[in-house]
């Protein structure tokens, strides 16, 4: 997780506290996470259906 100062140095036109930095930080870490984590379902979700439709044809191309 990135520090406070490293988010400073982001956000060097956004005057805040340190308690509201770590908001954003926090909150922004958890959409990403939230991102992540459909994405990866997705990916697994078509892997899985290629691995269907390549067992119903015998693995032909």
């Amino acid at each position: 997780m990135m520090s406070v100062e490293e988010c400073r140095k982001i956000l060097e036109d956004y005057k805040s506290t340190d308690e509201e930095i770590e908001e954003i930080r926090d909150h922004l870490q958890l959409l990403v996470e939230l991102m992540f984590d459909k994405w990866f379902e997705e990916q697994k979700q078509k892997r899985e259906s290629g691995d269907k439709i390549k067992q119903n044809h015998g693995g032909a191309n």
